[in-house]
């Protein structure tokens, strides 16, 4: 019984940081994204 209920709240530790780590990174990546759009559109002007 309450290895059962060891066991859930560990998955769901478990589902939750992964979860989060996967919006981190998400962010991560939308912020690299918006920085090279930037870098190519000064890239653009300046050509």
């Amino acid at each position: 019984m309450v290895g059962a209920i060891i066991l859930r709240h560990l998955l769901s530790v478990k589902i939750l940081t992964i979860y989060f780590n996967f919006i981190i990174l998400e962010q991560i990546q939308f912020h690299n994204d918006s920085k090279l759009t930037y870098f190519l559109y000064m890239m653009g002007r300046a050509t």
